[in-house]
């Protein structure tokens, strides 16, 4: 059921992790092209207007069923950061399938984590300089 992941944004120059993880319950395995599609939105070292584009982002590719088009909706959350990002802290934030997609906010580069997609994946995004 479903296609998880969360995305969370953080600085890897302050170590600062963003104010929320975007859990998406579908398209996890779409998220390195969802990320990349939305790449120029995201603001270079500022994890909690990243966080706010990637909920945009995902929202925009939720699935929508005719029969019940409201459902949709329940297919995104907010949920509280890790505690850290140390890899037995990701393994049990991770919600499954795709696993956990850090977004370095200072770099670009995109780790996965607890996921199909292991953490051997990495892509980089090119943010916008404000």
């Amino acid at each position: 059921m479903g296609d998880r992941i969360t995305v969370v944004a953080w600085d890897s120059k302050t170590g600062e992790i963003g104010p929320a993880g975007v859990y998406a319950h579908f398209r996890g395995g779409e998220a390195p092209e969802i990320l990349k599609g939305a790449e120029s939105t995201f603001r270079h070292g500022d994890p909690g207007y990243v966080t706010a584009r990637v909920v945009i982002a995902f929202a925009g590719r939720l699935p929508v069923s005719p029969q019940y088009p409201a459902a949709a909706a329940l297919s995104l959350g907010i949920i509280p950061p890790p505690a850290d990002l140390e890899s037995e802290t990701l393994a049990e934030y991770s919600p499954g399938d795709a696993g956990v997609a850090l977004l370095d906010v200072a770099t670009g580069r995109v780790t996965y984590h607890a996921g199909y997609f292991r953490k051997n994946k990495v892509t980089r995004l090119a943010l916008a300089k404000v």
